[in-house]
């Protein structure tokens, strides 16, 4: 009776519940995986923010430790403005009260901090400046952008210190408080997506406009490498990167990083679409992670990356996706973490906020985070009392396992009977409670069934040999395993046990 242990969590979502390997996962929600690498920590719950007033849309964490928001004069004006929390806990304020406006109306798009000032987008040919301290004198100015369709996030780059803003095929660049204007313009059949930094380089990411009647899933992107020397009529680099377009791309150890989707909006995508994060640095580039639709209907799936997030914090890099299957299949939306696996030093993804709604726009300070979920103005935050031993409120964690969990590959199509299966965390504490189900040879996303659950102050280990009610467990060839904690309990390494019922394949 061979008996399995699990003791490495660290290693993230498996590209498809049939990849075994130590330290893999079906699927990873509400847990952070990168603590440690033999225990699942729960992470800290949302709370409902009050924002509805702001139609606070898009996020950013400034330079001051503040949390800043691009929203709107009030609930139905659609003139922008900018808003700070003067702490992570406190009601969002506008940091223009009592100035002069334009009038303009609020574009999300794109929303950045450079030297004293916040920029946004606005009404497809200007980029607000906003004074950063909130001069009461000081009127919001506009840069007078030229007209544009698509636009994508300014960054700026660390080598000069410029900001650098994407709108269609061209970039403008601002120096300080000098306009450079236009510094580079692509060809026109394309339009720019994102931009990060890579080396000396200016990685300008594209995917075309059109494409021949094919649909989104015909677009292919490129990324280019630009060494900021407007004199210059040529770029350093062309690198193809394949189908699909790129939503956002960053800078991760060095390591220029993309996420997008396989299909575009899935116009042409009747069976599968796929979240892909990409990698480069230097020769070709990577595929690192691709996680596909799960479709079980006749609806078409679709992928979606929520161009509005995109940070790193603790050596994490933070997206929004959304993976819908179609019409009752399984959805995953929320936000996205990747990082290096201690165990193994490749990256490991998993979803660290599955709120089962769309995240439009996100930051943190610090542990804090705020983010906007679903529609503009329903923003919510980290749910972190004030005070030094806050009293914290954790999310309801759960850990999908791939079919038969580190078991010898031999094993895989051989008829066997689980035995039993021990499950061992951190003494529970009043509040919390550790759950574990299972289910079998289940191809689609069946129901699971419940094994146990312990909520006993105290305890620290489950060890079943049946169902709570006594019932024996199913026999079968392929094994999943669901772990949930909630009030933050703490998951430890476990085993599961089972005797083969056949050895002829």
């Amino acid at each position: 009776m061979p008996t399995i242990p699990i003791t490495n969590f660290a290693n993230g979502m498996a590209l498809d519940k049939y990849q075994n390997g130590d330290g893999l996962c079906y699927v990873s929600k509400n847990l952070d995986i990168f603590r440690s690498p033999s225990r699942l920590f729960s992470t800290v719950a949302m709370l409902a923010d009050t924002t509805g007033q702001f139609n606070v849309g898009n996020i950013l964490a400034g330079s001051d430790g503040k949390i800043y928001g691009l929203g709107t004069v009030d609930a139905t004006t659609l003139t922008q403005d900018i808003f700070f929390k003067a702490a992570p806990n406190t009601n969002w304020a506008q940091i223009h009260a009592n100035k002069l406006r334009s009038g303009q109306t609020i574009d999300y798009r794109g929303f950045s901090e450079y030297k004293a000032y916040f920029y946004a987008f606005n009404q497809g040919q200007y980029l607000g400046k906003y004074d950063r301290a909130g001069v009461a004198s000081a009127d919001v100015t506009f840069i007078n952008l030229g007209a544009f369709t698509n636009c994508a996030q300014p960054i700026v780059h660390p080598k000069d210190d410029c900001l650098y803003i994407p709108h269609d095929n061209k970039i403008t660049r601002l120096n300080d408080a000098t306009n450079n204007g236009v510094v580079l313009t692509l060809p026109s059949t394309l339009k720019i997506t994102a931009l990060s930094w890579y080396g000396n380089y200016l990685a300008i990411a594209c995917s075309q406009i059109t494409n021949g009647g094919l649909g989104n899933a015909a677009l292919r992107s490129v990324v280019y490498l630009w060494d900021r020397d407007s004199s210059l009529t040529t770029l350093s680099e062309s690198i193809e990167w394949g189908s699909g377009e790129i939503s956002i791309m960053n800078n991760i150890d060095g390591v220029l990083m993309t996420v997008g989707n396989s299909a575009g909006t899935a116009t042409y995508a009747v069976d599968k679409n796929s979240l892909q994060i990409k990698a480069y640095a230097g020769g070709q580039v990577q595929l690192v992670k691709e996680f596909f639709t799960t479709k079980q209907t006749t609806t078409k799936p679709s992928v979606t990356v929520n161009s509005r997030v995109d940070f790193v914090y603790q050596g994490k890099w933070y997206f929004s996706a959304d993976i819908v299957g179609g019409s009752t299949s399984p959805e995953i939306k929320g936000l996205w973490a990747l990082s290096k696996s201690k165990t193994t030093g490749a990256y490991s993804v998993c979803i660290e906020n599955l709120s089962g709604l769309s995240v439009l726009a996100a930051a943190s300070v610090g542990d804090f985070f705020v983010t906007v979920d679903t529609a503009v103005g329903t923003t919510k935050k980290s749910n972190i009392p004030d005070g030094d031993t806050p009293s914290l409120t954790y999310n309801t964690g759960t850990y999908e396992s791939v079919i038969n969990p580190n078991m010898p590959l031999g094993h895989y199509l051989q008829k066997k009977q689980l035995i039993s299966v021990a499950v061992n965390f951190l003494a529970l504490t009043t509040g919390q409670q550790v759950g574990i189900s299972y289910r079998v040879d289940s191809e689609l996303e069946s129901a699971w069934t419940s094994i146990v659950t312990a909520t006993t102050v105290g305890d620290i280990s489950l060890v079943m040999n049946s169902l709570s009610d006594g019932t024996q467990f199913t026999l079968g060839r392929n094994y999943e395993f669901k772990l949930t904690t909630a009030g933050g309990a703490v998951i430890h390494p476990s085993t599961y046990k089972y005797e083969l019922l056949e050895t002829n394949i």
